[in-house]
């Protein structure tokens, strides 16, 4: 890959206010089950909104201009039964916001959506913003299907972190099989008849129905595109009770797909297929690279990712990436959580510039409770070089600082902004971090419009921009605040063990940072262990609630 950056000195830790007008936004949406199980909290920032609905299943819950906060910080909870009145009320609701005009009242008519999801839209003077966030279904050590608390097994002695539980669940039984022996002549609807490949599966295979993938080694799969694949549900790919499964390439040029706790060299949304992409999800994965080209409702959710090695090496690859690469198709709503990505090396860092995260272009990113270390250049880099990019959402992330081939460190800027924006709608809150993350590389009078940054630990370096807005961050290093209500360690960062390698540890050590957010800034409902915040008065600042 040529180099796209060139490596400035310094780093500058920012953040942006944002302005009026205009058509709403969302950013930092999370839903999650209230404690009783009777309904899902759905929380995030609205900005230039005067209302808010959120939808569960058959109910809504609607909040007007009073009930979101100056700066569009808005929490509704939606209970999860509804009658059938106020299944009516509420498809009449997203009707008036969606068409602008009454429309039928019945939910197949207006699409509930996948099921797990929560559709939140924002409006003002009818224009309206809408999106869709993955409802987190908690883990545990005794999650069927799940080992050490939210891990889950891929090789014989290999686990993988996975922020949720398996997205179907393993006592729901297979109507479909595939093993390397199978023939695509049949219809794979018995274990002792199975397909061959993944993509005769997803051919016969009815939305919602689960295909067991008998283990072995497979050769790579290709997903083709299916015109008949129109509904929400999925079609789910697992590996059979007690196996394991390794893959060459999984490229899903089909929508409606899921592939669960596998191996393989890389995941791919192409984007030279018959088709646009759409709504998939590779679920604690143990790969090489992830790329998403143009695809949109693509979800990471847990896996490794790494080794890596681009101009030398012996691993091949390159940088997991989120581009648009299929002409007129931003790659948007992409949610990459619970991840871990490293070992991601160049060595030729002027024809190879490559980092663990690349995004060219896209909208409504979302990076939450992943782990980056041993980084070539940055850990993420965030340049528009064939799109545009806006919506970003980083939080509860560990970030070392990059290091190169003998492991020293290398640029000092775990995520790095580059070309100047606009930058709009960007939130990064509550990550921990071993170095700085530069919000401008160099770029003459960068812009920035509703940007945040809350609640994170991180290196401050040089000085802060005049007109940016950040609260209740911790700087380490001795190199001061940028605002009053931040503070300083006056040392170094208060984790565990300090490493940018396999062994860190961003676990907080206690200090300043220790209930440093006011409920009232952050409504961040977890911590990157999944454990819920605030846990005391007020929040902790970093990725880990104490």
């Amino acid at each position: 890959m040529v180099a796209l950056c060139a490596l400035t000195a310094g780093a500058l830790f920012a953040f942006a206010s944002g302005g009026k007008g205009g058509k709403p936004s969302l950013s930092g949406l999370e839903a999650r089950f209230t404690g009783s199980g009777t309904g899902v909290v759905v929380s995030g920032y609205a900005t230039n909104a005067d209302s808010v609905l959120a939808r569960y299943g058959k109910n809504c819950r609607i909040l007007r201009h009073g009930a979101i906060a100056g700066n569009g910080r808005f929490r509704a909870s939606v209970p999860r039964g509804a009658s059938r009145r106020r299944a009516s009320q509420c498809n009449r609701a997203v009707a008036k916001r969606v068409h602008g005009r009454k429309a039928s009242t019945s939910t197949s008519a207006l699409g509930k959506g996948k099921s797990g999801a929560v559709r939140v839209i924002a409006c003002a003077e009818g224009k309206c913003a809408e999106r869709r966030v993955a409802l987190a279904r908690s883990v545990g050590a005794s999650s069927p299907g799940l080992v050490g608390g939210g891990r889950v097994t891929v090789a014989p002695g290999v686990t993988v972190r996975v922020p949720t539980a398996p997205p179907v669940p393993p006592s729901q039984p297979a109507t479909r099989f595939v093993a390397p022996g199978g023939s695509d002549s049949g219809s794979c609807s018995s274990a002792a008849s199975p397909c061959k490949t993944f993509n005769r599966a997803y051919e016969v295979a009815n939305p919602g129905e689960v295909v067991d993938v008998a283990g072995g080694t497979y050769p790579s799969q290709a997903v083709e595109y299916d015109s008949g694949k129109t509904s929400a549900e999925d079609v789910y790919f697992r590996p059979a009770a007690g196996n394991s499964v390794k893959v060459g390439d999984i490229d899903a040029y089909g929508s409606h797909v899921t592939f669960m706790a596998m191996q393989a060299a890389d995941t791919d949304i192409p984007y030279d297929g018959p088709a646009d992409v759409s709504d998939v999800t590779f679920w604690g994965m143990d790969g090489r690279n992830f790329t998403i080209d143009s695809g949109t409702q693509i979800n990471v959710l847990g896996g490794d990712y790494g080794p890596a090695t681009d101009c030398g090496g012996s691993y091949g690859g390159s940088n997991n990436g989120i581009r648009m690469n299929r002409e007129g198709v931003m790659p948007s709503d992409i949610l990459i959580w619970g991840v871990d990505m490293h070992d991601i090396q160049s060595y030729d860092l002027e024809q190879c510039h490559i980092e663990c995260l690349i995004v060219g272009a896209g909208q409504n990113i979302t990076v939450r409770g992943s782990r980056f270390w041993n980084c070539s250049i940055f850990d993420i880099f965030l340049q528009p070089f064939n799109g545009t990019i806006s919506d970003v959402t980083l939080e509860n992330n560990w970030f070392a600082t990059p290091t190169g081939t003998d492991g020293a460190p290398n640029s000092g800027r775990a995520v790095e902004f580059s070309g100047g924006g606009p930058w709009r709608n960007i939130l990064i809150r509550h990550n921990s971090v071993n170095t700085a993350i530069n919000l401008n590389d160099g770029a003459p009078d960068p812009t920035y419009e509703n940007t945040r940054v809350i609640g994170n630990i991180a290196e401050r370096a040089i000085a802060c921009y005049n007109g940016v807005v950040y609260r209740d961050n911790v700087w380490w290093g001795g190199s001061g605040t940028c605002d009053p209500s931040d503070s300083g360690t006056g040392g170094g960062p208060p984790f565990v063990h300090v490493s940018d390698h396999g062994d860190l540890d961003y676990h907080l050590t206690g200090g300043v940072a220790v209930d440093k957010v006011p409920a009232s800034i952050s409504d961040l409902v977890d911590d990157i262990d999944g454990q819920p915040r605030p846990d005391g008065p007020a929040l902790d600042a970093g990725s880990d609630e104490r």
